[in-house]
């Protein structure tokens, strides 16, 4: 009964009228905080950006070993996001460690990787592009081109190009060695709620595009993707590429590199103890570096030939708020009535679970499900 009272006491309590003094000071204090919230803001902002225009790009190309008139080739290397040349000191020194590739050059190439960089991907890989002919006019012979995450990406790209432009420089590549590149765009915002964060604060403060074009879905990794597997379908004599990527590494897993490891002369390894940033160390991945160095590299396997029987492919894909159970009922429908018409039907009824209201409204599920 004493319970009964306290709480039948408490409860009057909360429910009393408020006075409209009380409310005039909570809502003078909420004005206050949203204020507040908006100048800091508006602060933020404005620093982000007077730092990034006067920092952002402060990296510099350099050489690494200048070439000389015995120099048989060239080596470029590119670092990734938020990093700079002298990062890649250690994987440029295991290359000219290396007997055979004791008198190349080599090249450190810089561009602005900023936390904040707002750069262009695509921008950054046709000025590689260019950096890459004029660096081929000093030293005319073969190419190796290093990347460490979004650095590989960038080298891919600046390869297509000269492929697409007809460049000379193009056919002298005969090594692309990617440190953790993240072939297939990175979920990294799905997976961290610190880096999810760090992506909504750049976000709403006008910076950071640079890293979020290479999220999985956007387009500069799906028409990479694309514009790479039809590129290398025609490519008489394909570069040897290799993906070097650590089991520790929590942005990007070997499987992410499937399109691009699926040509001739492609290879992969995968480091047991390595993570995303400490896969350019000497230490843990020269080894692996020597090994493609050493490798051969092939002419092109013999082309498949297509089979005379023409084969229909089915794909069926349920909605957000389904499991789709019942599509693989409609899967076997369909297969029985195309093999009762003597028809070759390939069909396949992939499921991705029930996608609840809740999972919609949080950006951190959502994002995870669409990508």
């Amino acid at each position: 009964q004493l319970a009964t009272v306290a709480i039948n006491d408490y409860l009057i309590g909360q429910f009393r009228p408020v006075s409209g003094a009380i409310v005039s000071r909570r809502l003078r204090w909420i004005g206050l905080s949203i204020l507040f919230l908006f100048v800091f803001w508006l602060i933020a902002f404005g620093v982000v950006h007077v730092w990034d225009a006067l920092y952002g790009d402060e990296q510099r190309s350099y050489w690494y070993q200048e070439p000389t008139d015995q120099s048989p080739g060239l080596v470029v290397v590119v670092h990734g996001w938020t990093k700079g040349p002298a990062d890649m000191e250690q994987v440029a020194s295991v290359v000219k460690e290396k007997p055979e590739y004791s008198d190349h050059a080599i090249y450190l190439w810089a561009y602005d990787s900023s936390i904040f960089s707002n750069g262009n991907p695509k921008g950054f890989a046709q000025d590689l592009a260019l950096k890459l002919k004029e660096l081929h006019g000093q030293v005319p012979g073969e190419i190796v081109l290093m990347g460490h995450s979004l650095g590989g990406l960038l080298v891919r790209r600046a390869y297509l190009t000269g492929l697409e432009n007809n460049e000379t420089w193009s056919k002298y590549v005969n090594r692309i060695i990617l440190l953790a590149a993240p072939n297939r765009g990175t979920e990294a915002t799905s997976r961290s709620r610190w880096l999810w964060l760090q992506d909504t604060l750049t976000k709403s403060l006008g910076v950071g595009a640079l890293i979020r074009s290479t999220y999985r879905g956007a387009p500069f990794v799906v028409n990479l993707r694309i514009d790479w597997i039809r590129s290398f379908q025609t490519v008489d004599n394909p570069p040897l590429v290799a993906q070097i990527v650590g089991r520790k590494d929590h942005v990007v897993s070997s499987s992410d590199s499937i399109d691009v490891l699926q040509f001739p002369n492609s290879i992969t390894y995968e480091l047991s103890n390595s993570t995303h940033a400490s896969v350019i160390n000497a230490a843990e991945s020269g080894a692996f570096i020597r090994e493609v160095l050493d490798k051969k590299r092939t002419g092109r396997s013999q082309t498949t030939t297509v089979p005379e029987e023409s084969v229909f492919k089915l794909l069926i894909v349920h909605g957000i708020r389904d499991y789709g159970g019942r599509f693989d009922e409609i899967k076997d429908t369909v297969k029985s009535q195309a093999l009762q018409r003597n028809l070759n039907l390939e069909a396949s009824s992939p499921r991705y679970k029930y996608f609840s209201a809740l999972q919609f409204i949080s950006p951190i599920s959502r994002q995870h499900k669409v990508f």
